[in-house]
């Protein structure tokens, strides 16, 4: 399904979980795969018309968001069709779909549904179904609408020009294999009252006859939604503790999405977000929220796979992996858990555990109180934005943010990765290096002025040096550690070491300060904090330093030969309003 039910998350489970089957039935593949039985699913026919309203229901109008994407950034539209091979309205139909995805900007996922009005045109309709279980449904579907009424040796025709095994298209047409498929379809549309085709759900929307179609291709596109800036920003009370993240938990942007991994929006939007968080390093902290359909099953699964994954510290190789191809019924889980490198065992030992469920509920309840109706639905520092966003307009919103935040000086809010008021006057900007032989030295002195003059804040800004191995791993440990508030510890031990850190030195560490090992194995192995210290290098180079340097409220230190020479600056400075451009560069100075 490609957004969530409006239903979802109700007592009705066991419908909801028939729902998944029927919209896996509906799409256009081969069928030598699916279940052609549904007595275990649904046991009369009142209960296969209200799961099938249940179906309509969650493929309500397109989320009015979407209206404001751009049109490089088409919108994807589930449309059913209930479709006769021998009615020449039907064979328009393909071509005013194409007609209103070009003017409206979208695209459509079609579900083909049987609705012969004759039962001579049975054959036709298995004959489709014959060539899908080959791999062939919309080759078969056109031809079909080419020729009139086609049946007899003319379907055995089709089936040759388009290089099927004849023996066994003719033996599934034969034994009338495909019968039971048509005939559901045809009561289904008998107990939803259709008796005109074609008759099409456009997300939801009934569209019945050709005429009532050609009417919508000419009625102009909808007004756009309500500006960004009259989204209101609501108050977001979210427990994140175990939730997948990536960037610095400390950057002026929070994405949150509340996803499904079985949703085709979901699959789109993720994409989006994954580029968003590319284009802006260290200045987007996203993170995830599961929000299946239900609590159970297949809809379940991917869920729990990626957080068994996340204990590996490959939540978001999982999740790609997940959003790049759904898992289907019959796949094998285990096959992408070696491909990324998981150990299996542990996997299947930490698959479904109670606390992952646990996980999973919270997220479904924190939802539901935020009145969440369909997925997905992403807050972009409170402001709710329901359904697939474009890249350009995320981007917009990010730039607007950006503007009344400057994620470098990053004044106004105090974070791990700072010492002292961020309200101060004296704003101290360290480019440090972690592995550098002085770093220590500095660290020291600069805690002590800010212990001395409450009038100073210093701000650490990672600056490793690119050409020495392990350096930039440093950083990477040091903010898995700021994720739990004990960067300057983190730092300390490190700035201590004797030697280049080996593969167990930053457990060791992680251990020593007290820290939960698996979330600090995870943003260390997911590289989550890696944009944040390439954009601070990438500032630093911007601003023309070559290695440790520190800026006061913007201006470089220099002209200073040590390192007590800069505190005795700052402390000149916060204490009597010292010269305008007191300058110093750590390095090559005299060590104190």
């Amino acid at each position: 399904m490609d957004c969530a039910s409006p239903l979802a998350h109700t007592d009705k489970a066991s419908l909801k979980n028939a729902l998944r089957v029927e919209v896996d039935l509906f799409r256009m593949k081969p069928l030598n795969r699916l279940p052609l039985r549904f007595s275990a699913w649904f046991p009369n026919r009142l209960s296969i018309v209200w799961t099938y309203l249940l179906f309509l229901s969650a493929l309500l109008a397109v989320d009015a968001a979407d209206s404001t994407e751009s049109p490089s950034a088409p919108t994807e539209v589930t449309v059913l069709i209930f479709s006769d091979f021998y009615s020449p309205a039907c064979a328009e139909v393909d071509g005013l779909l194409d007609e209103l995805a070009k003017s409206r900007h979208i695209t459509f996922q079609k579900l083909f549904k049987h609705a012969p009005a004759d039962t001579s045109a049975l054959p036709a309709h298995e004959a489709v179904l014959a060539a899908g279980a080959q791999g062939k449904f919309q080759e078969m579907h056109d031809l079909l609408f080419k020729q009139p009424r086609p049946a007899g040796s003319a379907l055995l025709r089709m089936a040759k020009s388009l290089e099927l095994d004849v023996k066994r298209f003719e033996e599934a047409l034969d034994e009338r294999e495909f019968r039971s498929v048509v005939l559901r379809d045809l009561a289904e549309a008998r107990g939803l009252g259709l008796h005109v085709t074609p008759t099409l759900f456009l997300n939801g929307t009934k569209i019945q006859g050709l005429d009532e179609l050609k009417a919508l291709v000419r009625t102009p596109a909808p007004p756009a939604a309500p500006a960004w800036e009259a989204t209101p920003v609501e108050p977001l009370a979210l427990n994140f503790e175990g939730s997948p993240s990536s960037g610095p938990s400390n950057a002026p942007i929070t994405i949150v999405e509340f996803t499904d991994f079985r949703c085709g929006f979901c699959r789109i939007n993720s994409r989006v977000l994954s580029e968003l968080t590319a284009a802006y390093p260290g200045r987007i902290y996203r993170v995830f929220k599961n929000y299946p359909l239900a609590l159970e099953g297949a809809a379940m699964q991917p869920h729990l796979a990626a957080l068994a994954a996340l204990e590996q510290g490959k939540f978001w190789d999982m999740h790609q992996s997940l959003m790049a191809k759904p898992l289907e019924p019959g796949d094998d889980l285990m096959d992408r858990v070696k491909a990324m490198g998981l150990d299996p065992d542990t996997f299947k030992k930490s698959l479904g555990t109670p606390a992952q469920t646990a996980i999973v509920r919270r997220d479904i309840a924190e939802g539901e109180q935020l009145g969440i109706r369909a997925t997905p639905t992403t807050f972009l520092n409170g402001k709710r934005l329901v359904g697939r966003q474009s890249l350009e307009s995320l981007k917009k919103h990010v730039d607007e943010l950006l503007g009344t935040h400057n994620p470098i000086v990053g004044q106004g809010k105090e974070t791990a990765t700072s010492l002292g008021d961020p309200q101060a006057p004296e704003h101290v900007e360290a480019f440090m290096d972690l592995g550098d032989p002085d770093g220590a030295a500095w660290v020291t002195l600069l805690k002590k002025v800010v212990e001395a003059r409450p009038s100073v804040h210093v701000q650490f800004r990672h600056f490793p040096a690119r050409d020495k191995p392990g350096r930039v791993q440093l950083h990477e440990a040091a903010m898995a550690a700021a994720n739990q508030r004990h960067f300057w510890e983190m730092c300390d031990q490190l700035l201590s070491l004797k030697a280049p850190a080996e593969p167990g030195t930053f457990k060791s560490i992680a251990e020593k300060l007290g820290l939960d090992a698996v979330q600090f194995a995870s943003a260390l192995n997911d590289h989550r904090d890696k944009e944040r210290i390439e954009a601070d290098v990438a500032e630093g180079q911007r601003r023309g330093i070559q290695g440790p340097t520190l800026f006061l409220n913007g201006e470089q230190f220099k002209d200073v030969p040590s390192k007590e020479g800069v505190i005795r600056r700052l402390v000149d400075r916060s204490c009597c309003g010292g010269p305008s451009s007191s300058n110093v560069t750590p390095t090559g100075g005299e060590s104190g």
